[in-house]
C-alpha cells in the first residue's frame, strides 16, 4: 500500500497486512515530517473510488499533461461533468482534484473553472453540519466564506479513547485539536518531584496542542481523555496547503487560539518546581554554532550570525533567515554554542554559553524565531546588564 507524506507528498510503500489496527506515527524519509499512518490509510481508502470512477483521460497526474487542440472541448466537458458528479456524491476531495486538473489542462476555460469553483463551494457550505461548528462560532465568524469552507473540510474527526493519551509531554505532534464532545485533562510531569500535576480540564469547545502546532517544539503537557471523546484534528501539513489560497487564515486562527487556549496556572500548585525567568527585550548581535552536549563544536558546521530579540537567566530567542520548515527537526533539541556581544562603556563584551534549541517558530518571508534553553542558567545581573546596554545602543 502506498501512502503520501502530507508535508512534501513523497510516496512511501507499506505492507498493509503488517500494520496494527491502532494509529501509529511514522516519519517521512524525505522531509522527516511525522504523520499518523492510520489517518492517511483511511484517507487513501476514501480516494480509491476516484481512481475507478474518474474519466480514463485523466487518471494520469503529470504536470506536463497536454491536450490536443481538437480534443480540448471534449476534455473540458468530461472534466466538468466529472466534477459535478463528484459534487452530487459529496465527494468534494475528488471534485477538487478534477478541478485542479481542469485548471492545469485548460487554464483558459475560465467559465468552467469559475463555475465549478462556485458549485463546489456552494455544495460544501450546504454539507456543513451546524452542530459541528456552533461551538466554534467565535472562530468561524472571523472567516470569509472561502476560508470557512476550506477550514471546515480540512478537519479530520477522530475518537479519543478514555485514559489513552492523545499526546504526551516531550513528544512532537504538530496537530491542533478541537474538542467536539467528552472531557479531557491536561497534566504536567515534574521530573524533579517525580509527580504528575493536573494542569487544566478540556470540554466541548476547547482547543489543545497550540504550542507544538504554531511552533516546531515538543508538547509541554500531556492530554488524556477522561471519557471517550470526539475531536476534530487539523494537521499542520494540511493547514499549510490551505494558506496558499487563504493567506489571512493563519493570523485569524492564531488570534482565536490565543484567546481561547487553556493555559492553567502551574505556579500556583503547591510544591511544583517549574522555573520561569523574566525575559528582557534586547537587540543584540550574536553567533551560533552547532555543538554536542559537552559544548564541543561539530566540525563542518559554520558559525551563523544572528540577532537576539530577548534574553533571560534561563534562555534566549534569536532570529534566523532562510531556514526551511522541513529542516526544523534537524535543529530541534540540537545543542549550540552561543556568543552574545554587547557594548559596555564603549568596550565590547562577550558572553559565551551552551544551550539547547527547544522551539522554532516560523514567520512569513522565511524568518524563524529560535528559542533556546541554557544548559546552566546565567546570573540575573548579567541579563539585566545586557538588556540595559542594548537599550542604550538602540
Amino acid at each position: 500500500m502506498k501512502i503520501r507524506c502530507p508535508q512534501c507528498e513523497a510516496l512511501h510503500t507499506f505492507d498493509a497486512a503488517k500494520l496494527p489496527a491502532r494509529a501509529i506515527q511514522v516519519k517521512c524519509k524525505k522531509c522527516a515530517h511525522p504523520f499518523d499512518i492510520k489517518v492517511h490509510l483511511h484517507g487513501q481508502r476514501q480516494q480509491e473510488p476516484q481512481e475507478k470512477e474518474a474519466p480514463a483521460l485523466f487518471t494520469q497526474k503529470s504536470d506536463n499533461m497536454q491536450v490536443d487542440a481538437n480534443n480540448e472541448a471534449a476534455v473540458i466537458k468530461s472534466l466538468y461533468e466529472g466534477i459535478v458528479r463528484y459534487v452530487n456524491q459529496k465527494k468534494f476531495r475528488e471534485a477538487d482534484g478534477l478541478r485542479h486538473q481542469l485548471m492545469k489542462i485548460a487554464p483558459m476555460a475560465l467559465s468552467e473553472i469559475f463555475s465549478t469553483g462556485e458549485i463546489i463551494e456552494q455544495n460544501k457550505m450546504m454539507a456543513m453540519d451546524p452542530e459541528k461548528i456552533k461551538h466554534w462560532a467565535n472562530l468561524y465568524d472571523r472567516l470569509n466564506p472561502s476560508e470557512t469552507v476550506a477550514f471546515y473540510f480540512a478537519l479530520t474527526d477522530i475518537e479519543a479513547k478514555a485514559n489513552i493519551p492523545v499526546f504526551k509531554q516531550g513528544e512532537f505532534d504538530d496537530k491542533l485539536y478541537f474538542v467536539q464532545s467528552g472531557q479531557l485533562k491536561l497534566s504536567y510531569y515534574d521530573s524533579e518531584l517525580g509527580r504528575h500535576f493536573p494542569y487544566g480540564d478540556l470540554n466541548k469547545g476547547d482547543v489543545a496542542g497550540a504550542d507544538a502546532f504554531f511552533s516546531f517544539s515538543c508538547h509541554t503537557t500531556t492530554l488524556t481523555p477522561v471519557v471517550d471523546s470526539q475531536l476534530s484534528v487539523l494537521e499542520k501539513g494540511v493547514f499549510n496547503r490551505l494558506l496558499f489560497e487563504n493567506a489571512t487564515l493563519e493570523s485569524k486562527l492564531c488570534n482565536f487560539v490565543e484567546e481561547n487556549i487553556k493555559t492553567g496556572d502551574l505556579s500556583s500548585k503547591k510544591g511544583l518546581v517549574r522555573r520561569a525567568h523574566k525575559r528582557h527585550r534586547v537587540s543584540l548581535n550574536g553567533q551560533v554554532q552547532m555543538a554536542d552536549p559537552d559544548g564541543n563544536r561539530i566540525i563542518g558546521r559554520e558559525i551563523a550570525n544572528v540577532k537576539l530579540v530577548d534574553v533571560s537567566a534561563g534562555g534566549l530567542c534569536y532570529m534566523v533567515q532562510n531556514l526551511k520548515m522541513n529542516k526544523a527537526e534537524q535543529h530541534h533539541k540540537q545543542w549550540v554554542n552561543i556568543t552574545i556581544q554587547y557594548k559596555k562603556d564603549h568596550v565590547f563584551q562577550e558572553m559565551k554559553t551552551l544551550a539547547q534549541i527547544v522551539s522554532l517558530k516560523f514567520y512569513p518571508f522565511e524568518e524563524c524565531a529560535v528559542h533556546v534553553r541554557f544548559k546552566k542558567p546565567i546570573d540575573d545581573k548579567t541579563v539585566i546588564e545586557m538588556a540595559h546596554y542594548s537599550e542604550l545602543q538602540g
